[in-house]
């Protein structure tokens, strides 16, 4: 959970978010001890790229208990709105807002995790209950993603469809495709891709998978295809996990490159196979971060950017590749991570829905984000996206995730038959969303 700054419990100043070039009025409200009549106010405004002086001065008494000013900001950045009264020396309060092109600004900030699994797979509790965990702490979506099987994120879809949440399940699955140790995750297609070449699966052993004959035909057809393979790229793994993303795309998915720096002896892939598919934009997007050691998701970092600053532009998302939702660290006080909430993806999309979703990813909007026990958050990403998304972080999130919390645990009670909890839900369906107005400028 993010700490909350001292000022979101003193202060409120709405809206935070602004559009460029517009007059915006704003709103500042003391929310403990308020403003006096017979006190006047100075405020100041300073751009977070230019220190001094303000490029905005304004004096003001309050109306209603609250500060209202208008001002049109011209470029997009953050902004220091600086606060004195008459009767004290120095600023009273230091509040924050951000101004936006409009491409970003007409955008919505999402957060969300493309790789889950539950008790279906090699994961701890069930789809219904991950589902809920994760809306407990903060998530605007997930898609749960068990190995080999795409069954378990309908199974959470279903258990919440008669809910008008706007906390959104997607369908997904992780495709392990047969001799490729390669691991796919599908988020958000409209069928199963490992349904189309399994011939079996052994749920006493999820690793225990043989194809089709179709399967290694096509397979077979198309690795006789390919031309300009670098030499120390398996043809044969090559042309499996294309035949998997071409399927991902088909059925309206969008098929992400997972953990490449996984070590579970060696590193899961090479670079030299990594660097082929990011570079080639093979995959339609690279897990940056995940459920991993810090060693192995620094190496990743460290790959995209040397592949970024040779010119290759990379979508990126950040997820957990989460196993346990329930205190994860499974009395293990030594582990360094719990392998839940840590990491995420803030997507910049149109509207929560996974078409958007999908578009924003493959669009560069997106950022990666890792939060590890007892650290400061990280935001991996382009730089106007991770200096938008540490605004966030600070000024707006903590206030949603306080929300999401109380959905998040009524949906588990909703889950495990408590007939009182779709009442409750109905009663805070759209506050999340009523935040989101508050805080983001409507401009008509």
């Amino acid at each position: 959970m993010l700490k909350i700054k001292n000022e979101l419990y003193f202060y409120d100043i709405y809206p935070k978010v602004l559009p460029i070039g517009q007059a915006v009025t704003l709103t500042i409200r003391a929310l403990q001890k308020p403003f006096q009549s017979e006190e006047s106010y100075e405020v100041h405004i300073h751009p977070i790229n230019k220190a001094t002086p303000p490029i905005f001065s304004c004096t003001l008494q309050p109306e209603n208990g609250a500060l209202i000013l208008t001002h049109t900001f011209l470029k997009e950045q953050e902004y220091s709105i600086r606060i004195s009264s008459s009767k004290q020396q120095g600023y009273i309060a230091k509040l924050s807002v951000y101004a936006l092109e409009e491409d970003l600004f007409s955008r919505k900030p999402l957060v969300g995790d493309f790789h889950v699994h539950t008790f279906c797979s090699d994961g701890k509790e069930s789809p219904e209950v991950v589902a809920a965990m994760y809306r407990q702490h903060g998530f605007d979506f997930i898609s749960i993603t068990d190995h080999l099987q795409y069954e378990p994120s309908l199974k959470a879809i279903n258990t919440y469809k008669s809910l008008d949440l706007d906390y959104k399940l997607y369908p997904g699955e992780e495709i392990h495709t047969p001799g490729n140790e390669v691991h796919l995750v599908n988020f958000g297609s409209d069928s199963s891709v490992n349904d189309l070449f399994r011939d079996h699966i052994n749920f006493d052993n999820l690793w225990d998978r043989q194809g089709t004959a179709k399967w290694y035909g096509e397979i077979a057809a198309l690795q006789a295809t390919l031309t300009e393979v670098p030499e120390d790229v398996d043809p044969f793994i090559h042309a499996s996990c294309l035949w998997a993303i071409s399927k991902v795309r088909e059925a309206n998915g969008m098929c992400i490159l997972a953990h490449p720096h996984w070590l579970s002896d060696v590193r899961n892939l090479s670079d030299s196979f990594t660097s082929f598919y990011l570079k080639n934009g093979l995959a339609d997007a690279f897990e940056l971060i995940g459920g991993q050691s810090w060693h192995e998701n620094m190496t990743q970092i460290a790959l995209y950017h040397h592949l970024q600053a040779g010119g290759a532009q990379i979508p990126i998302v950040g997820s957990s590749d989460s196993h346990g939702t329930v205190n994860p660290q499974h009395g293990n006080a030594l582990a360094p991570q719990q392998y839940f909430t840590e990491e995420r993806t803030m997507v910049f999309a149109t509207q929560n829905s996974r078409d958007a979703i999908i578009c924003a990813v493959k669009n560069l909007y997106s950022v990666a984000i890792d939060h590890y026990v007892g650290q400061d958050f990280h935001i991996h990403g382009p730089y106007r996206l991770v200096q938008y998304s540490l605004f966030l972080q600070e000024e707006y999130l903590p206030l949603h995730n306080e929300m999401c919390y109380e959905e998040g645990r009524l949906m588990r009670m909703y889950a495990n038959g408590c007939d009182e909890a779709h009442a409750r839900l109905n009663a805070l369906k759209g506050q999340t969303e009523r935040l989101y107005l508050k805080y983001f400028a409507q401009i008509k």
